[in-house]
């Protein structure tokens, strides 16, 4: 469980957590078992299975976070009075942040079973509701000339996930947007985009070969992130020179690390 605080609102503080529940009724009470004195923001959904019916705990690739199984934004107010804010919107939400003067929270969400993540912005009392993000890459999928359907089929379909609210109202959030795949196991990768609040100014911070997901913003402005260093620069089994580059060949260095950069994506580098 990860918490965290935001600055105040109409309702005081707004306490923020990231938890995933069992999918509640739409109006429901709950006895929480300590006092709520501010409004928590969370997401209910329905059970995700793992991919391999083997591994516990939600799959961090691309393919594990396009997953879509129900769900619902929810609120849930001193007393133990719950609402739900999307159920009449969209089929499944995931990943909410409030924002700094909790009064909005943006949150990744897809309107049905087979279409893809985008974000979302909706207020606390449930007003306001508007998607920030679309499918409007404005360019063409290069062809591959060896296998013309191949670059479309991997990289044609894409989605957003993860916002976090950065100083003066814009988002930054993870997208496979950018086509790359991991050099180690051909994954799709997550590449950090920051926007202004209204969706409009997109642009990409980083190029990531693997993936940079779970943006969130510290204390002095820089944004932290999971970072998965996926180095390729392994050396060659005899000779000299470097491995070449070949899917489900080149394991060197590979693993999942703290990463923080600034909104403007200088300074990046290992966090911890």
């Amino acid at each position: 469980m990860r918490r965290f605080l935001t600055r105040g609102s109409s309702f005081g503080l707004v306490l923020f957590l990231l938890l995933t529940f069992s999918l509640l009724p739409a109006e429901a009470e709950i006895a929480p078992s300590a006092p709520v004195s501010v409004p928590i923001v969370f997401t209910s959904r329905n059970r995700l299975d793992t991919l391999d019916g083997k591994n516990v705990g939600p799959a961090v690739e691309i393919v594990g976070r396009e997953k879509a199984v129900g769900g619902r934004l929810m609120v849930l107010y001193p007393g133990g009075r719950i609402t739900d804010l999307t159920s009449d919107k969209l089929f499944d939400v995931a990943r909410p942040m409030v924002s700094f003067d909790g009064n909005r929270i943006a949150f990744s969400g897809l309107k049905t079973s087979k279409s893809q993540w985008y974000i979302y912005e909706i207020n606390l009392d449930g007003t306001g509701f508007r998607q920030l993000t679309f499918g409007d890459r404005a360019w063409e999928i290069p062809a591959d000339p060896n296998d013309p359907r191949r670059n479309q089929n991997q990289f044609g379909r894409y989605g957003d996930f993860s916002p976090a609210y950065l100083p003066a109202g814009r988002i930054i959030f993870s997208s496979s947007r950018y086509p790359s795949l991991s050099g180690s196991c051909g994954q799709r990768a997550l590449n950090l985009y920051v926007m202004k609040g209204d969706g409009s100014g997109m642009h990409r911070i980083t190029t990531e070969r693997a993936g940079a997901i779970d943006p969130y913003v510290l204390g002095n402005g820089k944004v932290i992130f999971s970072h998965w260093v996926d180095n390729m620069n392994a050396p060659a089994p005899a000779g000299s020179g470097l491995r070449p580059l070949e899917v489900e060949r080149n394991f060197a260095s590979s693993f999942w690390i703290f990463w923080a950069t600034n909104p403007d994506g200088t300074d990046a580098g290992r966090y911890a």
